[in-house]
């Protein structure tokens, strides 16, 4: 059961808080530190906080390219509330201005949230499913063996760091300005398979393309060995002929 709508008089805001009023018809204002008188018809309709959040996914279910599923395991991410007009920009905290913020960043947090049959979800939850939901795409782009396989002496591939650049790219500094958000870090966890048959057969795969590369630099040192027997026999019987 929804809360009624609270009506004040005048109302203290916190230090680093922000408090969205509104009227019938639409928001009427954000009110940052300090006490501010509130006028006839107005309710409060939401508060944020400015520090730093951070948050947490336990696992993401998502299906590679070759058609695996996975799970990304342990995310951790912090975000704040937007404080620039453009994507990719924002206002540097300063000593005189710790929490700077946009009217509009606090509008979108308030109003472009998920709402699900349980009703309206918070903030968080939201940041929450729109990291989740890019982890899942991310994944569904490559195949198993691109997530799996570690980049060694700088070869490989390096699919980690690709998510992280596609989290930190303009079409999704976009989507999460359009949540009021600002995405400063994000680890992706680690990854697993789902199915402990793929997982096995994955492994055996794996064996027998390691077996095959040993047999392979053991057939090549046998043919360099005999091929040097050969060619000292070679030379020892021309130094004979010539002595």
């Amino acid at each position: 059961m929804n809360a009624a709508p609270l009506v004040l008089d005048s109302l203290t805001v916190a230090r680093g808080d922000r408090v969205l009023f509104e009227r019938l018809d639409a928001p009427s204002n954000v009110r940052g530190e300090g006490r501010h008188f509130v006028t006839h018809f107005e309710t409060i309709r939401e508060t944020f906080n400015l520090d730093d959040q951070h948050g947490h996914i336990e696992a993401v279910a998502a299906t590679t390219k070759d058609g695996i599923e996975v799970r990304v395991s342990d995310i951790h991410f912090y975000y704040r509330m937007r404080s620039g007009k453009r994507p990719g920009s924002h206002t540097r905290r300063e000593q005189h201005d710790p929490y700077p913020f946009s009217i509009q960043s606090v509008w979108n947090a308030a109003y472009n949230r998920t709402v699900t049959s349980l009703g309206l979800v918070s903030w968080h939850e939201t940041v929450k499913g729109a990291v989740r939901g890019l982890i899942g795409e991310t994944v569904g782009l490559r195949r198993f063996d691109e997530l799996a396989a570690p980049a060694i002496d700088n070869q490989g591939p390096k699919v980690r760091e690709e998510i992280n650049r596609k989290l930190a790219s303009k079409a999704t500094r976009e989507r999460f300005k359009s949540l009021g958000a600002e995405l400063l870090f994000c680890d992706i966890g680690h990854f697993a398979i789902v199915e402990p048959v793929v997982a096995s057969q994955i492994i055996d795969t794996w064996s027998a393309k390691w077996v095959g590369d040993a047999k392979t630099i053991r057939a090549l040192g046998e043919a360099q060995r005999q091929a040097f027997r050969e060619l000292g026999r070679a030379q020892a019987q021309a130094t004979m002929v010539l002595s």
